[in-house]
């Protein structure tokens, strides 16, 4: 049997910890192991995780306080690292997970061992935890960008490259995914983004099309649904960083050279560099129509 971890970074979360804790103290199947790292938080989570472990006698459970605020990529970096699981259930702190979520996503690993990333549908919930009026969207929310046809589903790279998949909330990691992240990472990309990154570049991302946890929606989230609104430059620049995830993962540097090449002709607005980009097959490949259409009219627009 797999031993499973779950690895949860928190920051000031005492209006939703114990709600999520408990979440996780009562799954059909118990975690082998969760471990939390505090981000040097200034209130009083530390002290609730504390006497939620203690008092709810979890053997398995442990908490380590930071002295400085890493900030929350670093958190998850630092909180990946503590954890010996052969399967690694990511968790933030202001979720809820239902109670066969740990069962779930270890019977599908455990049944699919090409499985690398595995993410999971969700419901949305409000500051008061209530599911909110917004339906469950088409290719969970419209964030993959293909038509799921099982229920299970295989994510490419070029899927993934786009735009991520699921909030990292949703995920569950290979040990040794976890591991190469630790060693790999410059943690300039968000962990979720680049995990997946990782994962589809071994032909190893998958979604698993079942809503196993709530979701929850506040002014005060991080990353969210809704992608904050930047330049195409700094797309751009996004791009390139995920091409070498790509680079550093299999060693083939062909759409490193094509990022790097339309991140330059996009900063030097040159037409010409970017419709000689149009004869690269990993152009054509990685770039929808749409957004290499965007590329030119971006250029045409600032000459």
């Amino acid at each position: 049997m797999l031993k499973i971890s779950v690895a949860i970074t928190t920051y000031n979360g005492e209006k939703y910890i114990s709600e999520q804790l408990s979440s996780i103290m009562n799954q059909i199947r118990k975690p082998d192991e969760v471990v939390i790292v505090d981000d040097a938080s200034t209130d009083n989570t530390p002290s609730m995780i504390k006497a939620f472990i203690e008092e709810n006698g979890l053997e398995g459970w442990r908490l380590i306080e930071n002295k400085e605020n890493l900030g929350f990529i670093k958190n998850y970096r630092k909180v990946l690292l503590e954890c010996s699981g052969d399967v690694i259930l990511l968790c933030d702190q202001d979720d809820v997970w239902y109670e066969d979520k740990v069962e779930s996503v270890s019977s599908v690993m455990a049944q699919n061992p090409q499985i690398i990333a595995l993410n999971t549908s969700f419901a949305i919930i409000d500051n008061f935890g209530a599911v909110t009026g917004r339906s469950a969207k088409r290719n969970n929310y419209g964030l993959i960008d293909k038509i799921l046809k099982r229920r299970l589903e295989k994510i490419s790279l070029t899927s993934e490259f786009h735009s991520n998949i699921s909030p990292g909330c949703t995920m569950a990691i290979k040990k040794e995914l976890a591991e190469d992240y630790v060693r790999l990472s410059k943690c300039e990309l968000p962990h979720d983004y680049e995990l997946n990154v990782m994962a589809a570049a071994r032909g190893g991302l998958y979604f698993y099309d079942a809503v196993l946890m709530k979701y929850r929606l506040h002014d005060n989230n991080l990353i969210g649904l809704t992608p904050k609104r930047a330049s195409r430059i700094d797309i751009a620049k996004e791009r390139l960083a995920l091409a070498g995830v790509v680079l550093n993962v299999t060693g083939k540097d062909g759409l490193y050279k094509v990022c790097e090449e339309r991140l330059s002709a996009l900063s030097g607005i040159s037409f010409g560099r970017i419709l000689k980009l149009w004869l690269n097959k990993d152009y054509n490949k990685y770039f929808p129509l749409r957004e290499r259409i965007g590329d030119i009219l971006y250029i045409l627009g600032r000459r």
